[in-house]
């Protein structure tokens, strides 16, 4: 019954036949007798599997049922104009031009009954108020069905305001709907209010934005406004605000002609794709209301509820740059298609806040979570994690091919490059989430779902790729000369200054064409969002930072701050100098001595980590969370002093035996934890049936054993190699222990072998030589190791033979 109302609702003014009207008052009465009957009914779908409650914050009451104890709400009028009333004007208008097209029919059949196409009749409601841009449907981001998110089992809460909008409910009956509960009870008026509200002007220009430090109350009930004109559907208001909201203003055609000739076939459909339809690839997806419902229970996580003056900041200033569009919270309960994820907070020191989107935490294991729905089948490859080892590359063959000339560093960072692709207009409920005041349409790509990354990666590809079509233009500098000069430049160099060289070798040939002796141009590189950037003098780096700077604006549009702010990150870029060192991704490169090394802020912070109470000298124990916190900042620093790799064997040793341990203690966890491995044992679960119950069960309870294992509490001993590692790193990153922490380049990448060496190992001791170099090395093993190996021992009976493997 209720499927049938909602269709009728929705498109009983496309059919034009006086049965819809029949059918629609006939379906309305059969269902609703009275009041009584009303409130019955809407009590049912709210008491459903006990999962149902208010559309508001996680921390706030459950509704209540109790109608008695409720204060009374005054009511605004009713809609002016009864939608059954404007259904039976267009019913009869029909009728009459359908007798007119009958008896004056031209002879070639064509209709002579205008058609308007591409407009959507204002509501009613607005017809009196000032004129604005029309209601206009956007000509991108259609619908598809590649795009789909809605619930399954519709009730009657999900079509009551589309029944209130079209004037379906007397005085009487509103104060009996009123009545249902606490959500009605703020709904009911609020849906009345907002249909006097004019939203239209959320399609004219957004000027002023960056001056906005809080949400605008009006244009949530704009925005609100709209959602009640189009039934709840947030797919239609995106399309009908259009603008920002779909990047309306970026030239396509434009892109796609500049990336077409630099790109891959697959990333360029991947920009078509992204530009025209919006992100995901591809998600189809209907879902159990009662799924729904627990994770609007859940609320949000605790890190975002403890801070709410940040999490307000954050909001405006995501709503600001039009990433999301706020909304009424009660419509997450009342629309069909609208969701909830849990939003967590990464609040940093010294850097801006970062909201965080939920899309794989579970608390059961049928828990619907949008990282399982989404696919990566149809996403594009993620590459970025090889750019650092080819610009390290790039650095060492320029200084082949200039060994006595400084090399220039530079940077630019992409201005909220995961924020670009836009979100495909249907699914921006999917993504969205409740943030206290207000529901997000998630208009923007999320931080935290799967496909953020693969839907920036095309564009971060052609953005490395067109700086060779725009390479060595002087022209370029002239027109970005506003941005060059906002940056400063720390090139002195004498004639002194020594550089460390490189030598050239087939896999590192340098940058100059042996054929035509010019310099090679080669692509960008960008990791993530930072532009990294090399030359040998300032023309050549003012051209190299001309040429990025206009391959960021041809993919994602030239500045026009009046209504959106720039793809470059303006307050890193005025921070910029321009030197023959840079710091890079954390790292400190060093054209000059060909090096990277460890930042000192960074190698103070690893010192403190091994001075805290858990590592502290004479401290023996460690649980495995701890151990691996510690393993991963040491790990950091061979990045920068890339022997590091070699001196963590018995860390990693540790951890690994103590997650063998913590294994042993899986059967002696939570009784939860039990029944669920009982329950996949009992039912003989396969793990290929990955869509299915038994497949969720299989993948949570693996999910929750790793966690169980990792998160383990349980202490251990660290033997003496362990501790004589953390005291080895205690001691020489210490500020004066004259070690630099720093590497060459050249140990770093890829390069032709010169030399081989030749080694091998004995009872008595070790030894090797390599002859291109004229290098022979021996060391005989001290007397206690070799008397625990084979020649004083028969066997390892006492445990204590040593082999020469080691």
């Amino acid at each position: 019954m209720l499927d049938t109302l909602h269709h009728l609702c929705l498109e009983s003014e496309h059919l034009g036949d006086e049965s819809v009207e029949h059918s629609f008052e006939t379906a309305f009465s059969n269902s609703l007798h009275g009041n009584i009957v009303l409130k019955s009914h809407a009590k049912q779908c709210l008491q459903k599997d006990s999962l149902l409650r208010e559309a508001l914050p996680s921390h706030a009451p459950v509704p209540s049922l109790d109608t008695a104890a409720q204060p009374q709400v005054s009511l605004p009028d009713p809609l002016p104009v009864p939608a059954k009333r404007l259904i039976a004007g267009t019913v009869k208008k029909n009728a009459v031009l359908k007798k007119y097209e009958a008896q004056f029919a031209r002879s070639d059949g064509k209709s002579i009954i205008t058609q308007k196409k591409g407009e959507i009749t204002p509501p009613s409601h607005l017809s009196n108020l000032p004129t604005q841009p029309q209601l206009v449907r956007s000509s991108v981001m259609k619908p598809s069905l590649k795009g789909q998110y809605r619930v399954e089992d519709l009730c009657f809460h999900n079509v009551v305001i589309t029944l209130i909008k079209e004037g379906w409910f007397n005085r009487e009956e509103l104060s009996s709907l009123i009545k249902v509960n606490t959500i009605y009870r703020s709904m009911v008026p609020e849906v009345l209010r907002l249909l006097t509200i004019d939203f239209r002007p959320l399609r004219l220009p957004r000027t002023g934005y960056e001056n906005q430090i809080e949400l605008d109350p009006h244009r949530i009930d704009m925005a609100s406004a709209a959602m009640i004109h189009y039934d709840s559907h947030p797919g239609k208001v995106i399309r009908f605000i259009n603008g920002e909201l779909t990047g309306e203003d970026q030239p396509r055609s434009n892109i796609f002609a500049a990336v077409k000739a630099v790109v891959s076939e697959s990333d360029f459909k991947h920009i078509k794709r992204i530009l025209t339809e919006g992100c995901p690839a591809s998600l189809h997806y209907w879902e159990d209301s009662a799924s729904k419902l627990s994770m609007m229970e859940r609320g949000n996580q605790k890190n975002y509820i403890d801070n709410p003056d940040v999490v307000k900041k954050t909001i405006n200033k995501e709503d600001r740059y039009s990433h999301l569009l706020p909304i009424h919270p009660f419509f997450c309960f009342f629309s069909a298609f609208l969701r909830h994820y849990s939003q967590g907070m990464v609040i940093t020191p010294g850097k801006n806040s970062r909201l965080v989107w939920d899309g794989s935490s579970k608390r059961t294991a049928m828990d619907v979570v949008m990282n399982e729905i989404t696919t990566l089948e149809d996403e594009t490859e993620i590459t970025f994690g090889n750019v650092k080892l080819l610009f390290y590359a790039y650095l060492y063959n320029m200084r082949i091919s200039y060994p006595n000339a400084d090399i220039l560093l530079a940077m630019a960072d992409v201005k909220a490059c995961f924020r670009f692709p836009r979100m495909r207009p249907d699914l921006v409920g999917a993504f969205g989430f409740l943030a206290d005041i207000a529901y997000c349409l998630a208009t923007a790509m999320v931080f935290g779902s799967n496909t953020s990354a693969t839907s920036w990666e095309p564009f971060r590809r052609a953005i490395e790729a067109l700086p060779v079509v725009f390479a060595n233009r002087p022209d370029l500098v002239i027109k970005h000369k506003d941005y060059l000069d906002m940056i400063r430049w720390n090139i002195a160099c004498d004639d002194s200054q020594s550089f460390v060289r490189a030598k050239q070798c087939r896999l590192q040939p340098g940058i100059i064409d042996t054929i035509t002796g010019a310099e090679k141009t080669g692509p960008s590189r960008i990791y993530v969002d930072d532009a990294l950037l090399a030359a040998i003098n300032k023309e050549k780096m003012e051209m190299a930072l001309a040429s990025t700077f206009e391959a960021i604006f041809t993919v994602m549009g030239y500045p026009n701050t009046r209504l959106r702010q720039c793809p470059v990150a303006m307050d890193k870029w005025q921070d910029l100098v321009v030197a023959p060192w840079q710091t890079m991704l954390g790292l400190r490169l060093n054209t000059r001595r060909l090096s990277v090394a460890i930042l000192p802020d960074y190698r103070a912070g690893v010192l403190a980590l091994l001075n805290s109470p858990t590592w502290r000298p004479g401290r023996c124990k460690f649980h495995v969370g701890q151990a691996q916190t510690l393993v991963g900042k040491l790990s950091r620093l061979a990045e920068g002093a890339y022997w590091v790799h070699h001196l963590l064997s018995h860390m990693y040793t540790s951890i690994a035996h103590a997650l063998a341990k913590n294994t042993e203690f899986l059967n002696d966890s939570s009784v939860d934890f039990r029944r669920l491995v009982n329950t996949i044992r009992a039912n003989n679960y396969k793990c290929s049936e990955v869509g299915s119950i038994q497949g969720k069960t299989i993948r949570f309870a693996m999910k929750e054993a790793a966690k169980k294992v990792h998160h383990c509490k349980r202490e251990f001993f660290s033997n003496r190699t362990m501790r004589l590692e953390i005291e080895f790193f205690r001691k020489y990153l210490s500020p004066n222990s004259g070690v630099d922490w720093e590497t060459s380049l050249g140990l770093m990448i890829k390069r032709t072998p010169f030399a081989r060496t030749f080694g091998d190992a004995c009872l008595h001791g070790a030894g090797g030589y390599l002859l291109e170099l004229k290098f022979w090395w021996h060391m005989e093993f001290e007397d206690d190791i070799v008397q625990r190996t084979l020649l004083h021992k028969k066997d390892n009976s006492d445990g204590d033979l040593i082999s020469i493997n080691v």
